[in-house]
């Protein structure tokens, strides 16, 4: 127990070297400590908000490649399609100048007659 007008040896106190109370060290202690962490809670802010970019992004990626496929799908079938009235125009365009041909020749033929009945 201390005598009145004594003073108290630093470490009976709580007095550290550079002259602050223990509660004052502490205090200093958590504030540095709260001062270094704001980077960090930054750091995790930005990393949770990259998170949550990456989730979007995933999801719009899956919806084009699910309409890259359907489009894919309605491609080939316009091409199927495109074939077939390709195929089919050329059917048609070979009967018609057969049609042709056939025609020029009976009217070759009816020339020839008529002339030869004209002599």
């Amino acid at each position: 127990m201390a005598v009145p007008g004594t003073v108290r040896h630093s470490a009976e106190c709580g007095v550290t070297d550079n002259g602050r109370s223990r509660h004052e060290e502490l205090l200093m202690t958590k504030t540095e400590a709260s001062v270094e962490l704001r980077p960090i809670e930054q750091l995790a802010e930005r990393v949770r908000s990259l998170i949550d970019v990456l989730g979007t992004t995933r999801e719009e990626l899956k919806l084009a490649l699910d309409d890259n496929t359907r489009l894919s799908g309605e491609v080939e079938e316009l091409r199927g399609r495109l074939q077939a009235a390709q195929e089919q125009q050329e059917t048609q365009t070979r009967e018609l100048q057969s049609e042709r041909d056939e025609i020029r020749e009976r009217i070759t033929r009816m020339l020839e007659q008529i002339e030869e009945l004209s002599l």
